[in-house]
């Protein structure tokens, strides 16, 4: 009884400290999470969702993971003057203090590169969020029907 009485004097103040520290760091806002069905031979595919940063201090998407592919890249895809279209890896998602950021098909995306099974509609699938200063997010993406061609146009907007 003793024992108890003083491994729990020793542990409640570290539980106390990590539950009010996890209260002082931030939280993004993430909605709308959702990627397309893929066929059996598909290795890549996007990921579409919102991000809203409410608090008063710049932010950045640095990494992102998931156990349905080996890799995720944050990712924009640009027309170049030329009319190709450009692929290009980022180091981070920028998320400037209160304001919304929205990934979608022909801008700014997250790549699922080596998918470690087919996507099937109706499916979700995990989704790790890492952020510079707010808290890392664990989030269900939602897989609906395939891509439609315009997803395949970049975003000029």
């Amino acid at each position: 009884m003793r024992l108890m009485l003083v491994l729990m004097a020793l542990l409640v103040p570290g539980l106390v400290h990590a539950q009010l520290e996890e209260l002082r760091t931030p939280q993004m806002a993430v909605t709308e999470a959702c990627t397309m069905a893929t066929d059996r031979v598909t290795r890549t595919a996007g990921v579409y969702l919102t991000l809203t940063n409410p608090t008063d201090v710049d932010d950045a998407l640095v990494t992102a993971t998931s156990s349905a592919a080996e890799k995720v890249q944050l990712s924009t895809l640009k027309k170049l003057p030329s009319g190709i279209l450009s692929l290009t890896a980022l180091k981070e998602i920028s998320l400037p203090a209160k304001t919304t950021v929205t990934l979608q098909p022909g801008g700014l995306h997250l790549l699922l590169v080596g998918l470690t099974r087919p996507l099937d509609v109706g499916m979700e699938l995990p989704l790790t969020l890492t952020f510079r200063n707010a808290r890392t997010q664990h989030v269900r993406v939602r897989i609906q029907g395939p891509a439609p061609k315009a997803v395949l146009e970049p975003n000029t907007r």
